[in-house]
Parts: structure tokens; C-alpha cells; sequence
């Protein structure tokens, strides 16, 4: 979810001619997700006749989308979301969704001489945004599904075929049009019934947002002089609501980089390196100030010395991480959260590693049967490759074994025995820990 809300806010498109639409791909582990921004039409807008679907086609041409992909539109992304969150009861069911909800939202309000009121051009800009919305189709490239088409007649010969299914991001039903009085133009979308459709519904329903406050404070943030506030802001909020279910929000994170902090705003190297390091540290003071965060703070204290001289960023600054800690709003709310979830969830990634003390007993009527040689090198492969994965860990995030035994939940003695290899036999409790620690690095490294 938040990679899609990520690349309409920074506009990551790209123009295919062939099927005369905008197309983005997002990282996934199953499959090849592709975005597409488009004219097709699948019969929900209910469009009336040839000349109906020709204005709609002329509002969502190519100018269109290059022109409302922004932060903005995934404003309108995170609060058409929020709002079905919040107010069904069913994953089929609709909300309806005006344009004057998001502009409150959005705290786009404005006053003068005592009264309140929205701007044409901002009415007109939400309006836009919804039609956005509605031409967004996500096409997922199943790979690993081959169909293969024999002919009865000819039995040697055959056609293989991989599926593709077209999902829309949204089903919309009694889609309220804003036309212009004169010329009959369509000017966007003014209200509409709105559902997810079966790909975000998925990523939707049933769901606890920890950070539902983040979100909306990343609504306030003016989308253009703030847009660095908002990006981070709505990237804090995707990465604690994950981190949530590891009870460790806190978390270093790099600056530079493809993953980086500054490549998760968008901000351009293509400037003096002083101004790169105080806009990056002025809008964490922001955030900071807005309570968005509690505090941050570089991992390791930072060297002055080093901030000088020929390609200074590069060499040193771009390499260093930072540390942001979440309000003490967000860690109360986590903890009821936490208390909440007794139930084991069925997805494995996101259990929650909250139990009561458990003795450790082994189950030798369920242990499969091995022969002592057999069992030995499997028991040594298995610690190899833990201290293996430990070991990484730890040159890559210069931290202590105690921060790791801590993270990992286990004593910093069997950490330590484990890699100096006095551990010969690891218990189950103790692997069940250490394979959910590196589940849970392995999530942080796809963020």
C-alpha cells in the first residue's frame, strides 16, 4: 500500500505508447504488480453513449495524468482508504465519498473577514484527484501460472499462455460528474459510492491502523511547501505500523542510498550538500516539533570534522543512519494493540512475539527420527547458518550483542555462546525466536 501511495505522490510513471497509458511497477516477492493509469473503461462509471466516454477519455489524457500524479492525489488515496476503513462492516460494501470531505481533511479551509470557505481552485483540484483515482488499474503478471491450450485435432501442437488479471484500485458506483456550464467539459469527479477493489481491499479490511494519527497529521502538511513533512510522515507511519508487531519501533534508518531517507522525499542531489543536510535536518526538527516524532537523533555522533571539504556527502554524511523515536501517544497505543491480540494472528508475519513465560519441554514422540551422525550435521548447518545471519547483522548495523540478544529476546550469554559455537543443540523456543528475528530483518529489508 504504501508503495503505491509512494509513487502517485512522486509521480513515478512512465509513458507506454503501445497501450496508451502511464505505467509504474512495485516491488513485490510474488509477483511483478504493475500500476496503470488509463482511459479503459470496465463499465462501472456507467458513462453515457459514445460522446460521454469521449469527455472522460479527454479529461484523463496524458496532460491529465501528468499533471495530478502528486502528493495531493495520494492524500486522496490515504483518505478515501481511511474512510472505507472506518465505516464498513463488509469487504464488498461501499461508503460515499464527496470532494468537500477530503477538502476538510485536508485542512484546506480558508478564511476571511470571520468566514470559512474553500477556494474554487481547490475544489476543483480534488475533483481532478477523484477522477485520478478512478483511471488507476493495478495489472498483476502471474508468472508462475502457465496455461497450456492443446488442440484435439492435433494433439502435437499447443499454445502456452501466462495470466494476467486486471484489477481496478477502486469499484465506483453512482459517480457524480462536474461538468462546466458552458462547454459541457468534464472537470473531475464531485462525489461517488467508492469500494476498494479486491487487490486493496485485501490490504484493507479487518485492518488495525497503529498510526492513524500519522496519517492524519501527513494531511495537514501543504502538499507542495511541505511535501518533504508529508513523505516522511506517511513513510513513519507504514514502517511503525509494520514494526508494530515486533514491539521495536525504534529503528535505524539510512540517509542516503536507493532506500535511504532522503530518497523516501524525494529530495533532489542535484544541490549545494550543506542545503541537502539542512533540509533533511530541518524537517525531522519539524516533526519533531509537530509531535509527529519525539525525538531523532544520528546512530553514531556525528563528526563535524568530516562535514567539510571535497565530496564531504558522499564520503561520509550519505552513509550515516539515524535513529526516530515515536511519540509516547504511539507506544501507549501500541501497547493496547498488543494486548488486545491474545489470538495468534494466521499470517506468520505478523505474530505478535507477546507470551507468557513457556517452559521449554521436548516432544520426543514428534521429533522425527535421525541417526545421531545424520542429526549432528543437521544441528551444525543450522547454527552456521544462524551465526551467519547474526554476524551480517551485526557489521552491517555496527550495533552490540547485546542490542541484538535484545531485539532477538534471548539472554546475551546464549547469544554469545551460540556464536563462539558452545551452543551445540538449540532449543525450540530459542529457534522459533531467532527465525522470527530474521523474518522480521528480512521485512525490513524489502521496506
Amino acid at each position: 500500500m504504501y508503495h503505491l501511495t509512494d509513487t502517485i505522490a512522486k509521480n513515478n510513471f512512465t509513458e507506454d505508447k503501445e497501450l496508451n497509458a502511464h505505467i509504474a511497477e512495485l516491488p513485490d516477492k510474488n509477483n511483478s504488480l504493475v500500476v496503470v493509469s488509463s482511459r479503459f473503461n470496465d463499465g462501472d462509471m456507467k458513462l453515457r453513449g459514445a460522446e460521454e466516454l469521449n469527455r472522460w477519455n479527454t479529461l484523463v489524457d496524458s496532460t491529465f495524468v501528468d499533471r495530478v500524479m502528486d502528493d495531493l492525489t495520494a492524500d486522496c488515496l490515504d483518505i478515501v482508504t481511511e474512510i472505507w476503513v472506518k465505516s464498513t462492516n463488509t469487504e464488498n460494501s461501499s461508503v460515499h465519498i464527496g470532494y468537500e470531505e477530503i477538502l476538510e481533511m485536508c485542512n484546506m479551509k480558508q478564511v476571511k473577514n470571520g468566514k470559512s470557505y474553500y477556494r474554487k481552485e481547490d475544489r476543483l483540484k480534488i475533483m481532478e484527484r477523484l477522477a485520478a483515482l478512478a483511471t488507476i488499474f493495478i495489472y498483476v503478471n502471474e508468472d508462475n501460472e502457465i496455461v497450456i491450450l492443446n488442440d484435439d485435432e492435433n494433439p502435437s501442437e499447443s499454445l502456452a499462455y501466462k495470466k494476467q488479471r486486471v484489477r481496478r484500485l477502486f469499484v465506483m458506483d453512482e459517480v457524480v460528474f462536474a461538468k462546466d456550464i458552458e462547454t459541457d467539459e468534464m472537470l473531475g469527479i464531485e462525489s461517488m459510492n467508492v469500494a476498494p477493489g479486491t487487490f486493496l481491499s485485501k490490504y484493507l479490511f479487518g485492518s488495525e491502523k497503529l498510526t492513524g494519527l500519522l496519517s492524519k497529521k501527513a494531511l495537514e502538511y501543504n502538499s507542495k511547501q511541505q511535501r518533504y513533512h508529508k513523505r516522511l510522515t506517511r513513510y513513519l507511519s507504514w514502517r511503525w505500523r509494520i514494526q508494530q508487531a515486533y514491539q521495536h519501533l525504534v529503528h535505524p534508518y539510512s540517509i542516503g542510498g536507493p532506500k535511504g531517507l532522503l530518497s523516501v522525499m524525494g529530495v533532489s542531489m542535484n544541490q549545494n550538500p550543506a542545503r541537502i543536510r539542512n533540509v533533511f535536518e530541518k524537517t525531522l526538527d519539524d516533526l519533531m516539533r509537530d509531535e509527529v516524532i519525539k525525538d531523532w537523533q544520528y546512530q553514531t555522533p556525528i563528526d563535524e570534522g568530516k562535514c567539510s571539504g571535497r565530496n564531504w556527502l558522499e564520503n561520509y554524511w550519505l552513509n550515516l543512519k539515524v535513529t526516530v523515536t515515536p511519540t509516547d501517544e504511539l507506544v501507549s497505543l501500541q501497547q493496547e494493540l498488543l494486548q488486545k491480540k491474545k489470538i495468534t494472528p494466521k499470517n506468520k508475519l505478523m505474530e505478535i512475539l507477546v507470551k507468557d513465560p513457556v517452559i521449554e519441554v521436548q516432544d520426543m514422540e514428534t521429533e522425527e527420527i535421525q541417526t545421531p551422525q545424520l542429526e549432528q550435521q543437521q544441528v551444525n548447518r543450522d547454527i552456521n547458518w544462524y551465526q551467519q545471519k547474526i554476524l551480517q547483522y551485526k557489521e552491517e548495523n555496527k550495533c552490540s550483542l547485546r542490542d541484538i540478544a535484545k531485539e532477538i529476546e534471548i539472554s546475551p550469554s546464549n547469544l554469545s555462546k551460540l556464536l563462539t559455537g558452545k551452543r551445540k543443540r538449540l532449543s525450540e523456543e530459542t529457534s522459533n525466536k531467532l527465525d522470527k528475528w530474521i523474518e522480521r530483518q528480512e521485512v525490513v529489508n524489502l521496506l
